[in-house]
């Protein structure tokens, strides 16, 4: 029997001519925590408001639970929703801001009180119920927003942007609260976000989106270790991966730009077999090396500027016109410039038209 809870099939969204979603499928399982994944404008929040109901896909198909709901109008889904900007009513008080959707479902008086009450358990703000929104800090109005959600008992919870409007270390602890919220009530979770830190922590699988595409959904482990698309190798990591174009030449071996280069044998013997004239590299800052010169596969470079983190130093080179970042830890020597970097594993290999992997 299958775990399928929520089951997206070929829903795309256009406006004119102009298509903002193509064709998306997906199938997300009962308790998972999901992240919709991508830039601004990439078709992430059109895809969440066509699940919630608040925007009707031009094509496709939505099942909750087994039950097809893609006509079904937004109040009748069963579904919670947590704003951006979170929304909540500044003339009401906090618990009657969560009891707010109980009262537009004519539940009675005596099931309300009960379920605020459990809601903002869940969110540990029972003792602020009476405070107006002006009165509770960014973090404190969020978790109210949660909360108004959690008190519908929704089949579903979806999240946009839930963590934007916070400030960096606010941001960090509440990620950590809402990840706990979701291991205690084990209620299946939709997230949207742009910050790919919020993803890979937070959510069990990753779905990557760009201009209206997903490009793959996959566990954080595997969206970050194995990318199946440029792009994906590029937005994902923190810093995240640079592309290297290299160049096979007529006699067999390989160039940088103007330069020879020897790609070592076994990345050699991996583009040779692809057979392809350009190829794109994905080198992440913590799989590069300075070495010696002349060492094996070492790139020449210029060293350009040198970020200091504390534990860590970013390391901004140029590979001709090529620019690629090296992770170096505390105790590690930065070289003299012009210096040469080393490619400690082999990288994953893209098609420098479409982005796809190669190999």
């Amino acid at each position: 029997m299958s775990d399928t809870y929520l089951s997206i099939e070929n829903m795309w969204k256009a406006y004119g001519d102009t298509k903002v979603l193509h064709s998306v499928s997906l199938d997300v399982q009962k308790g998972e925590f999901l992240a919709l994944l991508g830039p601004s404008g990439c078709g992430k929040t059109t895809l969440l408001r066509m699940i919630s109901g608040l925007l009707q896909p031009n094509g496709g198909m939505l099942k909750l639970n087994g039950k097809t709901i893609t006509d079904v109008p937004a109040n009748r889904r069963g579904i919670g929703l947590v704003f951006q900007n979170y929304a909540l009513f500044p003339h009401m008080s906090v618990a009657e801001n969560v009891g707010y959707g109980l009262r537009m479902r004519k539940v009675a008086k005596t099931e309300i009180a009960a379920n605020v009450k459990e809601a903002l358990d869940l969110v540990k703000l029972t003792h602020l119920g009476e405070r107006m929104p002006s009165e509770l800090s960014g973090g404190q109005q969020q978790r109210v927003a949660l909360a108004r959600a959690l008190a519908i008992k929704p089949q579903l919870l979806l999240l946009d942007e839930p963590l934007s409007n916070l400030d960096a270390v606010l941001r960090t602890s509440v990620r950590a609260e809402l990840l706990e919220l979701h291991n205690r009530t084990g209620l299946t979770t939709i997230m949207v976000t742009h910050d790919q830190a919020e993803a890979m922590t937070l959510a069990d699988r990753i779905v990557v989106l760009n201009n209206g595409h997903v490009l793959q959904h996959d566990a954080p482990q595997a969206i970050y270790e194995q990318p199946q698309h440029a792009f994906v190798s590029t937005f994902v990591g923190s810093p995240p991966a640079s592309l290297l174009e290299v160049t096979r030449r007529v006699d067999g071996g390989y160039r940088l730009e103007d330069t020879n280069w020897d790609a070592g044998s076994h990345l050699s013997q991996k583009l040779a077999e692809i057979k392809r004239r350009k190829y794109h590299l994905g080198l992440r800052p913590e799989e590069l090396s300075f070495s010696a010169e002349g060492a094996l596969a070492s790139l020449p470079c210029a060293i350009r500027t040198v970020e200091y983190l504390g534990a860590e130093r970013l390391v901004h080179v140029d590979v001709g016109t090529q620019k690629l970042i090296v992770r170096l830890g505390r105790s590690d020597t930065l070289p003299s410039t012009p210096g040469h970097i080393y490619l400690q594993t082999l990288p994953p290999i893209f098609d420098t038209e479409d982005g796809r992997r190669l190999g």
